[in-house]
């Protein structure tokens, strides 16, 4: 979050008055590795170099901050034994900022601009992820099936680790005014290598354009 913010401050304060600024949040999803969940967010993007054409090319800053929760199958543990191992979920913090090129159309006068944007940057990811582990192995004495002897308890294992790396993102949308008032709504992805391993998001986003 504190990405997002510093982010954000750095584009209202520098922008031109040209410059079109975008800001919004939303829902969508958040994964880590082989973990997906439901996570929140908010993003944040500027104009800072145009480029005359029927698509009006331009070149933009942005930055995304999200936090949700994924959880795994018994499969995606990494501190548990998979064959005790109940599942995985992960409480991901997931953050970036990058440079990307976005082109524009033009309908109804100029009150409906569809847009595409792709881009690169870099990334941060902060997961503090909890495994669950219990006797799953069973085992036959005297013709009854029971908990096999060496069976672990009841348990969980909690570990938090930090990662940042490069990502790109990809995102579709549409920007409108009405009633006096700019807006956007955009559906996106981004995706990240973090320290041997990925991490992204797919959101969906509503917003002001400023």
């Amino acid at each position: 979050m504190r990405i997002f913010i510093l982010t954000l401050a750095v584009l209202l304060a520098a922008r031109p008055a040209a410059a079109q600024v975008m800001v919004g949040g939303g829902y969508g999803a958040t994964y880590s590795g082989s973990a997906a969940g439901p996570a929140w967010h908010g993003q944040a993007s500027a104009a800072f170099a145009r480029a005359p054409g029927p698509l009006s090319p331009r070149g933009e800053v942005y930055a995304l901050a999200q936090h949700g929760t994924a959880t795994g199958s018994p499969f995606s543990c990494g501190q548990v034994r998979q064959f005790y191992c109940l599942g995985r979920s992960d409480r991901s913090t997931f953050a970036g900022a990058g440079i990307a090129l976005v082109l524009e159309g033009s309908f109804a006068g100029g009150s409906v601009r569809p847009y595409s944007r792709a881009g690169g940057g870099i990334y941060h990811q902060r997961v503090v992820s909890t495994e669950f582990e219990g006797p799953t192995g069973t085992c036959v004495r005297d013709k009854e099936i029971i908990s096999c002897p060496d069976n672990p308890p009841f348990g969980s294992y909690t570990r938090a680790r930090s990662r940042t790396g490069p990502g790109i993102s990809a995102a579709f949308g549409v920007r409108f005014r009405a009633l006096g008032i700019g807006g956007f709504v955009e559906t996106s992805s981004h995706a990240a290598s973090l320290d041997g391993g990925s991490a992204g998001a797919a959101p969906f986003t509503i917003g002001f354009s400023l």
